[in-house]
């Protein structure tokens, strides 16, 4: 993506992220289920493109957007996995253990963890894609 795209993208979601203000392009108003798919799709590619670049992107008239780090905790899992496999049993069952994309996406690239995208759901990451409202 370049970033005169990724400069389209940012003002498109910006849009969308403020509901009064979406419209298609004939003037008639998006409905809820439009309006959710578009900004998902566009929340992963901004996100995607934030991730690659490590920049954030800023758009003349809008503010910042970028990548808010969540305050997840993380733990030695093969630690746990040693010491107390009945503890990663039930994190498992109560669906409690997420991986990291940033992590597993260069190992799939390189054609290793073979089959770990059959199980992957999009939308779900450890930052939160957001405007830098400090910046206004």
């Amino acid at each position: 993506m370049t970033p005169a795209e990724a400069a389209e993208m940012a003002v498109r979601y910006h849009q969308l992220k403020n509901p009064v203000r979406v419209v298609l392009d004939d003037g008639e108003a998006m409905t809820v289920a439009d309006h959710e798919r578009e900004t998902a799709v566009l929340n992963k590619r901004l996100r995607e493109h934030i991730e690659e670049t490590g920049e954030p992107i800023s758009v003349e008239g809008l503010p910042d957007l970028f990548m808010q780090p969540s305050s997840a905790y993380w733990y030695r899992l093969d630690a746990m996995i040693r010491e107390n496999p009945e503890l990663v049993d039930e994190l498992v069952r109560l669906q409690a253990i997420d991986i990291k994309r940033s992590l597993t996406g260069p190992l799939q690239k390189a054609g290793l963890l073979a089959g770990l995208s059959k199980y992957e759901v999009a939308g779900h990451g450890t930052g939160r894609l957001t405007f830098d409202k400090r910046g206004r």
